[in-house]
């Protein structure tokens, strides 16, 4: 599907929609609450395209159980000497001695049966702590991947009808919104702990436990998981009793790996029953291993091809569409006329079908530049900024 071409009002709306969910309510991703919602999210926005498949659900991921303090154990220890439970389990990014690693998470349906997986959804993750750096991979059986890049206060956001989307904040919290803690499964819900044993994994000793989680808490998030990836047109799905679940965590209280199996019955459309479950899965690896971010070199540049204000700061950017977005403090709006004005003055550009003003609360105008290139201007008071909207005809 190709992006459709907006009118110059509409996208107006668009940047300014944009740069309020990306910039100004905090963590995105908690307030979507899924991976897919929140990639619908920017698509809607960006190009107005339906949302595919809804991915899994914070209600499976916000954040690991702590225990009590561990103690230390003999490396030569047998299983039955050390404990059931494991005494502290550390998500990576609050581990300092983890700087850099990658994550990998998956969501399948298996019908087991037929030794048949579908694949829901993937994400990959890289993270350079020292680069306050993450790039986020997501990747749907059913469509193209979309990415998310984010270094310090700016990121990148790419999709496969919009191209990239830059976006600016205040502070690095402010883009993280597809983070690691979305991916975290709550053990307080987990029962029965079982210490299988010590084994090596990604170069790590580890001890492997092993629990279950109950139904009554899993299959309600899970089931709308697979309604909204369409598992649900093909058979009729039964949660058929409690979650089995592994971790894998280091002596040091680092979780590197959890997986899940929460079974079904599932009935095809021809009455056939099948056993069924759901895999969730994740992984962390390339523990402090060289991992380098960078922006997008095919983003393009974030800078606006007219002049704006010194104070003028960068939102949104859509370079591909030819699109920007600036705030401005410490300008009103008569201000940011004037500023145009003596760019036209000293020839620097041209200003064209001027309408509004600063007693309208909105100005509008089209910039020619000397070589001909033509932009169409927005500016309006938003509280104590001026938003400023560039947009290519």
């Amino acid at each position: 599907m190709k992006p459709r071409s907006l009118p110059f009002t509409a996208r107006w709306g668009w940047v300014v929609l944009l740069a309020f969910l990306g910039l100004g309510c905090g963590n995105l991703f908690g307030m979507v609450r899924s991976v897919q919602e929140a990639k619908a999210t920017v698509e809607a926005l960006v190009t107005e395209a339906p949302a595919t498949v809804e991915a899994m659900t914070t209600q499976i991921a916000p954040t690991l159980q702590a225990f009590s303090t561990p103690q230390d154990q003999d490396a030569a220890a047998t299983p039955e000497a050390e404990p059931e439970m494991p005494a502290e389990v550390r998500k990576p990014q609050d581990v300092d001695a983890l700087r850099t690693y990658r994550l990998r998470y998956e969501y399948l349906f298996v019908l087991k049966d037929r030794q048949e997986t579908i694949p829901l959804i993937t994400v990959e993750m890289s993270v350079n702590k020292d680069q306050q750096a993450r790039q986020v991979k997501v990747l749907e059986h059913d469509s193209q991947p979309w990415e998310w890049i984010q270094i310090g206060n700016q990121a990148w956001i790419h999709s496969p009808d919009a191209g990239w989307v830059i976006l600016s904040g205040d502070s690095p919290a402010e883009m993280t919104w597809l983070d690691e803690e979305s991916f975290w499964v709550p053990l307080e819900e987990a029962e029965g702990w079982e210490l299988v044993g010590r084994e090596s994994l990604n170069g790590q000793t580890v001890r492997h436990y092993r629990m279950y989680i109950p139904q009554t808490y899993w299959a309600p998030a899970t089931q709308e998981t697979l309604t909204a990836g369409g598992v649900d047109a093909e058979y009729t799905l039964t949660p058929a009793g409690p979650a089995e679940g592994d971790a894998w965590v280091t002596d040091e209280g680092w979780a590197l790996k959890y997986e899940f199996h929460l079974p079904f019955t599932a009935v095809d459309n021809n009455g056939t029953t099948h056993p069924a479950e759901v895999v969730w899965r994740q992984e962390v690896y390339d523990l402090n291993a060289a991992i380098d971010i960078q922006p997008p070199a095919e983003a393009g540049s974030g800078t606006a091809p007219i002049p704006v204000p010194a104070q003028a700061s960068l939102t949104a950017a859509q370079p591909n569409q030819g699109m920007w977005m600036y705030t401005i403090q410490g300008m009103d709006l008569a201000a940011v006329m004037d500023f145009y004005h003596q760019q036209a003055a000293a020839g620097a550009l041209t200003l064209e079908g001027e309408l509004g003003g600063s007693g309208e609360h909105f100005w509008q105008a089209t910039v020619v530049l000397p070589d001909g290139q033509r932009y169409n201007i927005i500016a309006g008071p938003q509280g104590n900024e001026v938003m400023l909207s560039i947009q290519k005809p």
